[in-house]
Formats: structure tokens, C-alpha cells, sequence
């Protein structure tokens, strides 16, 4: 034990951020006005006007990482194609296997309104157009309008980062259906969604804050910073 000082990774210590693509975010600002005047009167009725209703609240649940309570790190496997040759078999690798990877969310709700299975099922209305069903015409969108990105990051104790994973063009495969049941008391209900991707990456290892101030709203460091493309994380 005296080898291992500084303890080991603890299954609990997570974090699971989700940027997602910022058409899905979109609205106009007088579509926004109107629409934030009406919710605020009605907001039922403004429910009903917009099929993006709380997208903008549930993205930024997803991106700070505040609903994802589970899912695990990825992994990565080589296709193989056997070469024989001198009276042996050797393998050698010729293609790369990502698996998909799956999230549980937690259904906080704004409001009255469920936001996200609504956020998801939205989602993947972006990806294939279904918002009226066949009649809408059932064409896909362009793959560079709905993939998004997301950031696992393993924490130590002082919820500082031990390991960043980014998975890049990424979006959901799978939205499961929520277990409902009358029996079950005080339960809290969970999306299961399985996300693909193109590949994940882990990134370069981010020291510990050098200074730490404790204040009345938290503890305050001074750490570094992730950029990647256009997306820049405080890590």
C-alpha cells in the first residue's frame, strides 16, 4: 500500500459532459421572445408552440454534466485479419472497433415539463425528420448538423481531473424507453440513451490547481485548459 499513496480511482468519481450540435439550440430571437412571454402566461400553451420547448435549459443540464449519474469508460478493439505463412498463423490489425456507449439521465423537470425525453426525442427528430411522421418526409440531415461532442472525465476526492476522454461526432443511437410502475415508491425515473461516435481520444493530463482558496461558494483554483477545435473546457 505504501506504493499507492495517492489512493485509487473511485467508481463514483465522475463526471460526463455533453456538448450538443448548436443547431439544436437554435431559435430566433423574436421566436424567443414571443415564445418566453407565452410561457410565462401559459406555459402549457407554450409547451405546444415549440417542439424545441426547454432544449435550451436541458443542453445546458447536459453540457455542465449534471444529469448523467451513470456510464463507463470506453474501450477499443482491433479487427484483426489472419496472415499464414511458414507453417504459422499471425494476426494483424487492420480496423479499429469503437463501441457505443451508453448514459443513464436523470428526468429533472422545468416547470412542468419533462425535459429531457423531450430534448432527445427532439434530437433525434433533427437526425431523421419525424416530427409529423411520415408526412414530414422521413430525410436525414446532414451528419456535420447533428453530431456533438461529449468529455468523460474520471475525479479524485477533491474533484479534481485524473482522466479526460473526448469522444467526437457523437450523437444518439438508441432512446430507450423509462420503466414506469405504480409499486414503486419515491423512485426516481432514468433515460437509458446510446450514443455513437466516430472515435474517442484521451486527452493530455491536467495537473491540480496550484492555489486553492476556500470561499462561501466553493473552493476557487487556479487550473488549466482544454481546447479542442472550437470548443475550450475549463478542466
Amino acid at each position: 500500500m505504501s506504493e499507492f499513496q495517492d489512493g485509487f480511482q473511485q467508481d463514483n468519481r465522475f463526471l460526463c459532459q455533453l456538448f450538443v450540435p448548436q443547431g439544436l439550440l437554435s431559435v430566433t430571437l423574436t421566436d424567443s421572445t414571443i415564445l418566453g412571454i407565452v410561457d410565462a402566461l401559459f406555459p402549457s400553451i407554450g409547451s405546444r408552440l415549440d417542439q424545441n420547448f426547454s432544449a435550451g435549459q436541458a443542453g445546458s443540464w447536459l453540457g455542465r454534466g449534471l444529469t448523467c449519474i451513470a456510464t463507463r469508460l470506453p474501450d477499443r478493439a482491433f479487427e484483426t485479419q489472419p496472415q499464414t505463412m511458414y507453417g504459422i498463423t499471425e494476426n494483424y490489425p487492420v480496423h479499429t472497433v469503437y463501441t457505443d456507449i451508453q448514459c443513464t439521465f436523470l428526468l429533472p423537470l422545468v416547470s412542468n415539463d419533462n425535459a429531457l425525453p423531450r430534448f432527445f426525442n427532439y434530437w433525434m427528430n433533427f437526425i431523421q425528420n419525424q416530427f409529423n411522421g411520415p408526412d414530414s418526409g422521413l430525410n436525414f440531415t446532414f451528419p456535420d448538423d447533428y453530431r456533438g461532442r461529449m468529455l468523460l472525465s474520471t475525479l479524485d476526492k477533491k474533484d479534481h481531473t485524473t482522466a479526460t476522454y473526448f469522444f467526437d461526432r457523437l450523437y444518439p443511437k438508441t432512446v430507450e424507453s423509462v420503466p414506469l410502475a405504480w409499486e414503486q415508491q419515491n423512485e426516481l425515473a432514468k433515460l437509458n440513451v446510446t450514443f455513437t461516435y466516430s472515435y474517442w481520444t484521451l486527452l493530455p493530463y491536467q495537473p491540480p490547481p496550484i492555489v486553492e482558496i476556500s470561499t462561501p461558494l466553493g473552493t476557487l483554483g487556479i487550473g488549466g485548459q482544454v481546447n479542442i477545435g472550437d470548443l475550450s473546457i475549463n478542466l
